[in-house]
């Protein structure tokens, strides 16, 4: 087949909106409590730490290992600088917990 040139990764529509992107097909869950977004993602348990790139936008969070991108549209809009994460030795598994904007009381 010869050397094929990389295709190219957009990450967001035309029309600006992100889309849902899990190149490392890696397992994750969403949770929604009602006052946070908790987003579980089963990371391989021997990646470094510091190969990790996270990113929490108020609509989006895109995580970023070696060469695999894993991007989720949120359910809700977050605040981005009061969100945190979390990375378990044992298992690997990353945690983003990111408190929404308008939490439910």
């Amino acid at each position: 087949f010869g050397q094929q040139p990389e295709r190219e990764r957009r990450f967001f529509k035309e029309d600006g909106t992100p889309l849902l992107m899990n190149t490392g097909k890696w397992p994750f869950s969403v949770d929604d409590d009602g006052t946070n977004i908790t987003v579980d993602l089963a990371l391989p348990k021997f990646l470094d730490s510091a190969q990790i790139n996270a990113d929490v936008q108020p609509t989006y969070v895109r995580v970023s290992a070696k060469k695999n991108t894993f991007q989720l549209v949120l359910p809700a809009e977050v605040l981005a600088d009061a969100s945190s994460a979390q990375r378990s030795g044992t298992t690997g598994h990353l945690v983003l917990t990111c408190p929404k904007m308008h939490p439910l009381v």
